[in-house]
């Protein structure tokens, strides 16, 4: 309204300045509220997705606040300003396995060295935190006895950087599926940025499973997180701690049952077809339960929680 003022005729300026001085306690916009916390176990924002198999999630949530946030748009710049990847987070639980994979596949969480991985022909190069491994077979991670730990856990949370191959199929980025239980995420034939996570089954028509494909945003490398709350429950897919899909729980069906595979990373257990596009990879956690939003955001993934949604690093 004052650059209207600005460009008025003479006769007018003692109108537009009145309307100035009766506006002018108002400055900047009001942001949108963000999601209100939920309880712990429940899920982690409102309004999830649609679970039609095959279909991209319809309701999108609200975008992450860029770190260089207008402070006249009622938000401490500075205190939403993006963290460092490798920030250290202060009273953060520690993972069951931690895969920092910084030129190696050592699990430095507290299940110790006795899960470290086995790599097969992987290359090791910049990562989101340090270090990162390059897989997609005939290039993979095999974490022996990981299935025994998602199989005993009464929640879960399994979490890693990822920079996706978009140019063409994959095999899966992460993978502990067996013929009923478990899953595994990829980049199918479509030329598009989305990606795939099927478990179960596969189909409905098989039994309890399905499959479910979000879209990536814009940028390289982007947080991939799977959470699980108790025995029994759906999981949710957060990309960039954003909700993108729900693999959804159905009677007697158990994700991580007695039959779920160890985790590979960059191959596949069940199904073929599966090309030979590659992936980076980074920072893979796994926890033995799940946090609260803000907990997430900061102590998983390293970002900064902010009027309501996460500053990633």
């Amino acid at each position: 309204m004052l650059l209207g003022c600005r460009g008025a005729r003479a006769w007018l300026g003692a109108a537009c300045w009145l309307v100035v001085a009766a506006c002018g306690s108002r400055s900047g916009i009001e942001l949108e509220q963000g999601p209100v916390e939920s309880a712990p176990g429940a899920p982690h924002h409102a309004n999830p997705p649609a679970a039609d198999a095959g279909e991209p999630p319809r309701d999108a949530a609200p975008p992450i606040l860029d770190a260089g946030v207008d402070a006249d748009a009622g938000v401490d710049a500075a205190a939403c300003s993006a963290p460092s990847p490798d920030e250290p987070q202060d009273g953060a639980p520690a993972p069951l396995l931690h895969y920092p994979l910084d030129g190696d596949a050592r699990n430095t969480g507290t299940l110790g060295s006795h899960y470290d991985g086995i790599a097969s022909s992987v290359s090791y190069g910049p990562g989101k935190i340090g270090g990162a491994a390059t897989v997609g077979f005939p290039s993979w991670l095999s974490l022996p006895e990981t299935a025994a730990v998602l199989q005993g856990a009464g929640a879960l949370t399994i979490a890693m950087w990822i920079e996706p191959s978009l140019s063409g199929l994959s095999f899966p980025i992460i993978d502990c599926r067996s013929f009923d239980e478990g899953f595994h995420t990829y980049h199918g034939v479509a030329q598009d940025r989305s990606l795939t996570t099927c478990y179960g089954t596969g189909h409905p028509a098989s039994g309890p499973g399905g499959c479910q494909s979000f879209e990536l945003p814009a940028g390289d490398w982007h947080h991939l997180l799977y959470r699980y709350p108790s025995r029994g429950a759906s999981v949710e897919v957060y990309v960039d701690d954003e909700l993108v899909a729900v693999l959804e729980a159905s009677s007697g069906f158990e994700m991580f049952g007695s039959t779920v595979n160890d985790i590979w990373l960059g191959n596949a257990h069940e199904g073929s077809g599966f090309g030979p596009a590659q992936h980076r990879i980074d920072d893979l956690r796994v926890y033995d339960r799940v946090l609260d939003p803000r907990q997430q955001c900061e102590w998983i993934i390293g970002g900064r929680f902010c009027e309501g949604r996460c500053v990633l690093p």
